[in-house]
């Protein structure tokens, strides 16, 4: 039971303590006394649907993908995204404006949603993760429905947020080259912590390391896409973020091959 058990927002409060507030299947943005908010609305039939019911045990980051969940997850990132276009460019180097700078930035942390809240509940077990092996109604190969349900949910945060960054470089006059790198580089990124989450989720010293990677991949990205339009043409650069996305893939079939050892996918070391 959390300290707080009558406040905190969904991230901090177990799922079975939120499923036993309220209103079971509310569904009001502004209500938070219910799992089911914005962040993981409830189907009709989850007792015909393992890897939904799956989804809502998670947490914040996982759930049905409803057209009002995509648009608030994705809300953020719009309203940031006008914000630079009304303000102007901020030019960097005289080539590249701040919008064009900070866009991979806010791919990576979208996509990340789902894999921090894994690396939140493996951190902090009371949140409700130990208990996830016992509830009703889960898949019966969990292995393989985490795997997807961890896909899934990276590439729906990822790729609508990868389009509005796109969709305003082209607006802001960027040029062919950088829109091209900059979806290489969002996706060679996320591939990559991507697997390095799923290999080092059950070590202690593992989850450190995911996060330093994901600070160095925030980081580095817009270094890297400024270096590329202020010196110019940087030709290794697509070859690097390609590289990634490969060694992300062959990681992710290596975790889910770690998993597939355990006695439970999401039992703590």
């Amino acid at each position: 039971m959390p300290r707080d058990p009558e406040g905190g927002s969904p991230w901090q409060v177990p799922v079975a303590v939120q499923l036993g507030r309220g209103t079971p299947f509310a569904s009001n943005a502004g209500q938070q006394a219910g799992a089911p908010t914005p962040h993981t609305p409830v189907g009709r039939d989850l007792a015909r649907a393992p890897e939904q019911a799956l989804g809502i045990a998670l947490g914040p980051g996982f759930g049905r993908n409803s057209a009002r969940n995509l648009l608030v997850a994705q809300a953020p990132i719009l309203m940031v995204m006008l914000l630079w276009l009304l303000l102007g460019a901020v030019v960097v180097g005289g080539k590249l404006n701040m919008a064009l700078v900070l866009a991979p930035t806010l791919v990576f942390a979208n996509g990340m949603t789902p894999l921090a809240r894994r690396l939140v509940l493996f951190w902090q077990p009371r949140r409700g993760l130990h208990e996830l092996a016992l509830l009703p109604g889960l898949p019966p190969q969990p292995v393989p429905a985490l795997a997807r349900a961890l896909a899934k949910q990276v590439l729906v945060h990822a790729l609508p947020a990868l389009a509005l960054v796109l969709a305003v470089a082209v607006a802001s006059g960027a040029s062919a080259e950088y829109c091209a790198l900059l979806a290489w580089a969002s996706l060679g990124s996320l591939s990559l912590a991507w697997g390095w989450t799923l290999v080092a989720l059950h070590s202690h010293a593992g989850r450190w390391s995911v996060l330093v990677l994901s600070i160095l991949l925030l980081l580095g990205e817009p270094v890297m896409l400024v270096a590329n339009e202020v010196a110019g043409p940087i030709r290794w650069l697509p070859p690097l973020c390609a590289a990634a996305l490969v060694a992300g893939l062959v990681l992710q079939a290596l975790g889910i091959r770690r998993l597939r050892a355990l006695p439970h996918p999401w039992l703590g070391n």
